[in-house]
């Protein structure tokens, strides 16, 4: 149970290596992944309570859990954050500027929820879906503000093949959509969102 200030993950190592953390992490402190590496940070199993901001400077936060009662998230542009069906607390704000995607890129495909998404210049959207059953990863999200060129990763689990003309739903809001669309290979998405 820290207290004021940061509960501080650094990594500067080279190894891809996952530090998990499974029981509560409470108090007013907040929660800072920092370090240079591509260390994953694991927030599985048991709700986390602690009330501080949420900063993703380097590395991947893995979101299996609730994060219910932070204050907002922020993700660096050299940061990842990805879920598991993970839950952020709807009154905070997620800003991005590195990579958010609602999966790990593994073999299953995911949600991740949250409140109002800000996705500024030059961020990354990484959803995964496979064209073989046409599962795919959603954010469900408040009020989605696109702010400039957000670039989108689409990356198939499976081998099958998409149909011409073939929807994918990959963010569902209950509010506002702000901004024209996602970039893919150089070319803009523009799309109206479903609500």
């Amino acid at each position: 149970t820290p207290g004021a200030g940061n509960l501080e993950f650094t990594s500067n190592g080279t190894n891809a290596s996952t530090t998990d953390v499974t029981g509560d992490i409470s108090g007013s402190a907040g929660l800072l992944k920092a370090g240079t590496s591509v260390h994953t940070l694991a927030l599985r199993n048991t709700a986390k309570s602690y009330t501080g901001a949420t900063t993703i400077n380097a590395g991947s936060v893995t979101l299996n859990t609730t994060l219910s009662n932070t204050a907002s998230v922020t993700v660096g542009a050299s940061g990842r954050l990805q879920g598991i069906n993970g839950v952020i607390r709807a009154a905070a704000p997620v800003t991005v500027d590195g990579t958010i995607n609602p999966g790990t890129s593994t073999t299953q495909v995911s949600t991740l929820t949250m409140g109002n998404l800000s996705l500024n210049t030059g961020s990354t959207v990484g959803i995964d879906y496979s064209s073989a059953t046409g599962a795919i990863d959603v954010l469900n999200v408040g009020a989605l503000n696109l702010a400039g060129t957000v670039n989108l990763s689409l990356t198939d689990l499976t081998s099958g093949t998409l149909t011409v003309g073939q929807a994918l739903m990959f963010i569902k809001t209950t509010g506002v959509w702000n901004g024209v669309g996602f970039t893919v290979d150089g070319v803009v998405i523009n799309d109206e969102a479903e609500t």
